[in-house]
């Protein structure tokens, strides 16, 4: 336990730091801070900001400018009778923390305690606790915490509906949502001969008949006692039977933060990959694991394996495309390494840190295609690697085309479909769609390009009213030998519109036209527009595939 004269709090806050979580606008003059109310059944209050907390919790926030976060309350009315706060500050001044219960306003006191007293150089950033006494009927909490510089305050409320609880507003940084006393883990680093990664990074790595050497930053409030460098072969139990390591430990200039490293032997380290982990304890009798990650070990028998995967040849720009990537384990053994789908040469997606057994595999690998107003053409391959083993597939050209035009009505041409370079249809257009506000009787003729009127004022039109009525919204025709669904608002409609659809492709020298009185509105064309949708051909490509 960290002991702290009670002459020497003020100067030793300078030692704290602060987490900010809301955006909240800035006063321009410091406000007064609000008066603590009696406390109440239920709810939040204050003159701040409100911020709801998440649902199922017990608490409400309110704050008002960014001068202190109020980061979680911990109350014990069985045992201990006390409540624990944590608190940010943005500067080195101590803020006030003062709450109500049924019997009165009671102010917290910085406590003796402080686990969080090497984050300042760590993070940049002020955290203290508080504590005070509760009684055991106490209800709920309503609390105001202040500023050291008078900039702000938040407000808050927690209903006491437990013996004991922690109620967390936001994590604490670094240190997060686990207990403040365990060791904190992090810049975990993994260092094959000369050259250092980021453990995070190693899981496209591999070594042959190699150590490695792996370090981690720990924070700890209380002293670290133990420190080791655990491994395991992939897949394998990583609570029993694993291999380990003493680590060495070494106390950084910043306070509270060791080093700590070890050298796993190349006896410890398994093919086809092994799964390497820091392990740490603390005078506090707290202890803690890293993350877990895995480095590749190359298998004493021959890489071998095909690769392909199956995509449609035609593809809509601006969604999602998930082609199936097959591979087929054709070793004596497991290997492990990353697929990755690749598009013009770039990497796109990759699925890693994957042990594959002998046989076939599937996986789907993600494309997010980039929009075009145009057709693209672009070059998509399959890449295997394992322990420095490349297995690629043949290349397939596929086609992105858009799924929407839109044209304006005075420089509308014919509508064709989308072709490729080498003249193949890609997508055909299948809907046709305008709409123009009610403007001085001006409506829509639309005529097919074999001369018949399709939409218009007149009788001879096949729609001249509304589609709308009581056998539905549409009208059902037919034009040399292909079938349309038509819509239409009507001319009287405030927003005048139609739809033109069909299974087959709408295509040819179309007229849609603004008439007034059967006179041609060429001045309002230029802010009237067509869109345009397009379906693709039916067509899938295969490629390579084992």
């Amino acid at each position: 336990m960290i002991k702290v004269p009670l002459m020497d709090l003020r100067q030793w806050t300078k030692h704290f730091t602060s987490f900010v979580t809301w955006t909240l606008k800035p006063v321009s003059i410091a406000p007064t801070a609000p008066q603590i109310p009696t406390a109440s059944g239920g709810g939040g209050y204050g003159t701040g900001v409100p911020t709801p907390a998440p649902t199922g919790t017990e608490t409400a926030a309110s704050m008002l400018s960014t001068g202190v976060t109020l980061y979680d309350v911990t109350y014990d009315v069985c045992d201990q009778q006390q409540v624990q706060f944590t608190v940010g500050s943005s500067d080195s001044t101590t803020p006030t923390v003062e709450f109500a219960t049924s019997s009165g306003v009671v102010q917290a006191q910085v406590s003796l305690h402080q686990p969080y007293s090497g984050l300042h150089d760590l993070a940049k950033q002020y955290v203290l606790s508080y504590d005070a006494t509760l009684k055991p009927d106490t209800k709920s909490l309503d609390m105001l915490i202040t500023p050291g510089n008078g900039t702000g305050y938040v407000t808050a409320k927690v209903d006491v509906t437990k013996c004991k609880q922690t109620v967390v507003f936001t994590p604490i940084p670094i240190i997060g949502t686990s207990s403040p006393d365990a060791p904190k883990i992090f810049d975990e680093n993994l260092a094959i001969e000369n050259n250092t990664v980021s453990a995070a990074e190693s899981n496209d790595k591999y070594i042959t008949n190699q150590n490695v050497t792996v370090s981690g930053l720990v924070y700890s409030s209380s002293p670290l006692d133990d420190a080791e460098i655990r491994a395991v072969k992939i897949g394998d139990n990583t609570t029993i039977g694993y291999d380990k390591v003493n680590a060495n430990i070494t106390l950084t200039s910043v306070s509270h933060v060791y080093l700590v490293n070890a050298t796993l032997p190349k006896d410890y380290l398994v093919s086809p990959a092994t799964t390497y982990w820091i392990y740490a304890n603390n005078t506090g009798g707290f202890e803690s694991e890293s993350d877990q990650y895995s480095i590749g070990v190359s298998p004493a028998y021959p890489v071998n394996g095909t690769i392909g995967f199956v995509i449609p040849q035609n593809i809509p720009a601006g969604l999602i495309q998930s082609p199936q990537v097959y591979f087929t384990n054709n070793s004596t053994g497991m290997l492990y390494g990353t697929v990755s789908l690749v598009v013009d040469g770039k990497q796109v997606s990759q699925f890693v840190d994957h042990v594959f057994d002998k046989g076939p595999s599937v996986m789907d690998l993600d494309w997010n295609v980039t929009r075009t107003n145009d057709t693209t053409v672009h070059s998509v391959q399959a890449i295997a690697e394992f322990y420095g083993h490349t297995i690629a597939s043949d290349n397939a050209t596929v086609n992105i085309y858009t799924t929407k035009k839109i044209v304006s009505l005075e420089n509308m041409g014919p509508i064709e479909s989308l072709v490729d370079k080498q003249g193949n249809v890609v997508a055909t257009p299948r809907s046709l769609y305008s709409s123009f506000p009610l403007y001085d009787s001006t409506k829509f003729h639309v005529v097919s390009p074999d001369g018949t009127c399709v939409i218009g004022e007149s009788s001879t039109c096949l729609v001249s009213k509304s589609t709308v009525g009581t056998s539905g919204r549409y009208s059902n025709i037919s034009l040399d030998g292909t079938n349309y669904v038509v819509y239409y608002s009507g001319g009287n409609s405030t927003l005048e519109r139609f739809s033109i659809t069909s299974l087959q492709p709408i295509t040819g020298d179309w007229k849609i036209l603004l008439e007034k009185n059967g006179v041609e509105q060429k001045d309002l064309e230029a802010s009237a527009h067509l869109s345009i949708k397009y379906a693709p051909t039916n067509k899938q490509l295969l490629v390579s595939l084992p």
